[in-house]
């Protein structure tokens, strides 16, 4: 394990004192502190996988619980507020004199004046979500500043503090462990989860691969038969004393017969290229996120960080046996190593059987695509597919009304097909603006889709999948969930709000006649009452909420507050 450096190590015992760490060119000085009171613990790291990007900051624990304050970590701005349901939920962005920006994301709740501004933009807007820009003059921050408390908001699990530092264009978050602002001891190595082989051909010029083992645990001195091309996928997570959290790996690395073959360093990426990760990891393994060697031409990240031979490709030219070793290290240079053995066996094939019901069309990953039928449209769109691919689609199930299906089912993709952006699916059904598409279930179970009818088309940006065309012409149920009588005991109530179908679009809260602020999500409106805005007593309230189709309904009701 490498050694801590003297400034590292106090930056660990100095708590919330200034923290100065010497910049790399030595004359500039950065000076930060730790954004929690609390002790340092993790549950997600830089870099980590996750299903549609990599995680870009670092998620500090709290203890389970909401409320402990944060604080800026340097010197700056509030140059920008955000509130939604979704991401960070409540953000707060800090620009710094160093050219640096903090976030600070999923908070409970904003420093007064910073609420106060944020619920002026809300109600002049008459919207829950903003995006707010700011300059310097308007919310100065000293290093230490208290921003806000710890929360749970937008799209988190549970109670914790997100913080990024980005570098000076805004869209490069970077790992600032790596770079010396906190240090925390770490003798603990990576641990590699499973190791999958997948047989590849692409000898049409459009590849096909298919699993061969899914290996876990200890790794024997037993052989998996491969055909002449194959590639691995290596599922590790880092471990780090003080802290139960399934970590990100900083390196993978992989050997074959001790000559380096594969080298994927995360280091630092932008915004702009980590959406890639869905050609990176490889696609339909449920549950798990693994690293694959195999390349694809459209992987711009690849570009940046991956170093591969032979297109990550394993190409065995003989019938020996060959050894594979594969590396996952931390930021710390913790390493764990793990070892297979591939042997070449031409009865191996990199190709499964196809459902009879299933047809494949060719689509190529460069230019855009259109799979014209009878029933329906497929358009894939320039920069939406990372390879070469025979694109699976076929009729899986006859329409059914009384199950709710107006069309047949059709199959659209397959699971393991990643792509960087939806592809557009186009169906003839008539003037019926009730109409949308609908995701069937292996259970058969419809869920919404999305889509809009013009000109007697309905259309849908959509994923690979199952769908049908549905109708739905019942309005989204309301149902106040109040104390007896009204009587409210704070500052908060809600509404049950769900829909059968295409699902809540917009909803609007009007208490004695005027906008309210209030959020919706998890089939749930909650409203938010001010003593600035709201005198106590008896208030008559009115909740209308549409459907995506345009189905509207509205529940009145009064409360004492």
């Amino acid at each position: 394990m490498r050694r801590p450096s003297l400034i590292a190590v106090l930056v660990a015992a100095a708590a919330l004192a200034p923290l100065v760490c010497a910049a790399a060119d030595s004359t500039a000085v950065l000076s930060h502190v730790r954004p929690l009171d609390v002790p340092m613990s993790f549950a997600s790291s830089y870099g980590e996988l996750r299903h549609d990007h990599f995680h870009g900051g670092i998620d500090f624990r709290t203890g389970g619980k909401v409320g402990d304050p944060i604080h800026s970590i340097k010197d700056g701005y509030v140059s920008r507020i955000s509130v939604s349901t979704t991401g960070y939920g409540n953000g707060i962005y800090i620009t710094h004199p160093d050219g640096t920006m903090s976030v600070y994301g999923h908070l409970l709740a904003f420093r007064s004046d910073i609420a106060s501004r944020v619920l002026q933009e809300q109600y002049d807007k008459h919207s829950f979500a903003v995006n707010i820009l700011l300059g310097p003059d308007e919310f100065p921050v000293k290093m230490g500043d208290v921003i806000g408390r710890v929360g749970n908001t937008g799209s988190s699990a549970g109670p914790h503090l997100h913080m990024e530092v980005r570098r000076d264009d805004g869209n490069t978050p970077f790992n600032y462990f790596r770079d010396g602002y906190y240090w925390l001891p770490d003798t603990m190595t990576p641990v590699i989860q499973r190791i999958a082989v997948y047989a590849y051909e692409d000898s049409t010029g459009i590849p096909v691969s298919r699993k061969l083992k899914m290996m876990s645990g200890r790794y024997s001195d037993g052989e998996t038969l491969v055909p002449a091309k194959c590639y691995i996928g290596i599922d590790a997570i880092d471990k780090m004393d003080g802290t139960t959290g399934r970590l990100g790996v900083e390196k993978y690395k992989v050997l074959l017969d001790g000559k380096p073959f594969f080298e994927l360093n995360i280091g630092d990426f932008n915004y702009d290229i980590d959406k890639y990760i869905r050609s990176t990891v490889a696609a339909g393994e449920t549950g798990m996120d693994l690293i694959k060697t195999q390349v694809d031409p459209g992987n711009l990240y690849a570009m940046h960080k991956i170093q591969a031979e032979n297109g990550g490709i394993i190409y065995l030219d003989d019938y020996q046996r060959h050894r594979v070793t594969v590396e996952a290290s931390d930021i710390f240079g913790n390493k764990t190593t793990a070892v297979l053995y591939l042997r070449r066996n031409d009865a191996v094939l990199a190709d499964s059987p196809l459902d009879e019901r299933i047809s494949t069309y060719p689509m190529l990953w460069y230019t855009p695509n259109i799979l014209q039928t009878e029933a329906f449209s497929v358009i894939m769109p320039v920069g939406a597919l990372y390879n070469n691919v025979q694109f699976q689609y076929g009729k899986v199930a006859d329409a059914d009304t009384a199950a709710g299906r107006l069309s047949p089912v059709w199959k659209l993709g397959d699971d393991r097909l990643a792509l960087h952006q939806p592809f557009i699916l186009t169906v003839p059904v008539g003037n019926d603006d009730r109409l949308l598409l609908a995701s069937v279930g292996s259970n058969g179970k419809l869920s919404g889709a999305g889509g809009e009818v013009e000109n007697g088309v309905l259309s849908a940006s959509v994923r690979p999948g199952s769908y049908c065309v549905a109708r739905d012409t019942i309005a989204p149920v309301l149902r106040p969930v109040l104390p007896k009588g009204g009587k409210l005991s704070g500052s908060t109530f809600r509404i049950a709000a769900t829909d059968n179908l295409a699902g809540i679009s917009q909803y609007e809260v009007l208490v004695d006649g005027a906008w309210t602020l209030a959020s919706f999500k998890n089939s749930s409106i909650t409203v938010y009452l001010s003593e600035d805005r709201l005198s106590r007593g008896r208030h008559d309230v009115d909740v209308t909420a549409a459907d995506a189709v345009g189905n509207k309904t509205t529940v009145s009701f009064s409360i004492d507050w």
